[in-house]
């Protein structure tokens, strides 16, 4: 079922909605991006939408960017979904012109970890360090004396910074 919060009747409404939106782990985002996408006939918009789709279908954790759904058959061959095998050079010039476009940190993140973490030759040092600096602005904003979800919230973030920052040797104290 979709939220009602996360209906949306353009990519633009997309957009204003999920940089709204505090976390972005709602789960029912990918409903609401498939019912937008079932109901737009345009193909740019399809395929921008389609890569939205990808995006939010994968967790982002520790360093690491791994498919929400994988199974391995009984030949051995794995299925997962998302998949880097997903992607082509026009979705990952996408997701990096989204990084680049939005103002919210846990955006931010993942779009950029998703290049970071991608087989691609787009990604260099800026794109991890753009990570690490998104986590530390939102690990200063949150009051871990509020709630156990904020307090786990802010050591999820500060585990994946960290390990993003090692990476690249980035010196997050200076």
């Amino acid at each position: 079922m979709v939220n009602s919060n996360l209906v949306f009747d353009s990519i633009e409404n997309f957009y204003l909605k999920i940089e709204e939106s505090v976390y972005n782990t709602e789960s029912s985002i990918s409903d609401a991006i498939r019912l937008l996408f079932d109901n737009t006939t345009d193909v740019t918009i399809k395929s921008k939408l389609q890569t939205e789709q990808y995006v939010f279908g994968f967790l982002i954790k520790n360093g690491e960017v791994t498919p929400k759904f994988s199974t391995t058959y009984e030949n051995g061959t794995v299925w997962s979904y998302p998949s880097y095998n997903d992607f082509n050079i026009e979705a990952y010039d996408y997701v990096l012109s989204r990084a680049k476009q939005v103002n919210n940190n846990y955006l931010k993140i993942r779009y950029y970890q998703i290049i970071w973490c991608s087989p691609i030759k787009q990604k260099n040092n800026q794109v991890a360090k753009n990570i690490v600096d998104s986590s530390i602005e939102i690990i200063k904003s949150i009051d871990t004396n509020n709630t156990d979800k904020e307090y786990w919230l802010w050591y999820e973030l500060a585990i994946n910074g960290w390990l993003i920052a090692g990476q690249i040797k980035y010196n997050v104290l200076s």
